[in-house]
């Protein structure tokens, strides 16, 4: 599992050679990345202590979020901005693999939450 999300990570710094510039953020930071920075260190945290108890999907969830929060951060961190490389003509918004690794970590977290079965009363 190391070695997949090593490659993510390298993957995702390749191919932001080709980028495109994006000052945005979900929560402005205004230069200041300690909400990032407490974020990360919070998830690293809860999936050390709790690895062992998490479903498989979850656990592989939040290793790719980790992984594409690190990576976006890291942009962050050095260049003052994320690089982001995909465009799709008909999305309002450009990206990159982090951001598709953060979606699909948050979908394998979520997908076990409305796949349990509630107890019959």
């Amino acid at each position: 599992m190391f070695f997949i999300l090593l490659f993510f990570l390298a993957l995702d710094r390749l191919l932001k050679s080709f980028f495109l510039k994006n000052p945005a953020v979900l929560v402005k930071h205004s230069g200041h990345y300690w909400f990032s920075s407490v974020i990360i260190i919070l998830l690293t945290v809860f999936i050390l202590k709790y690895k062992k108890k998490l479903p498989v999907l979850v656990r592989h969830g939040l290793a790719l979020i980790f992984v594409g929060g690190l990576s976006n951060f890291s942009d962050r961190v050095i260049f003052g901005f994320v690089i982001d490389y995909i465009k799709i003509s008909f999305l309002p918004f450009v990206f990159n693999f982090s951001d598709i690794l953060i979606t699909a970590g948050c979908l394998l977290v979520i997908y076990p939450l409305i796949t349990i079965k509630s107890p019959a009363n």
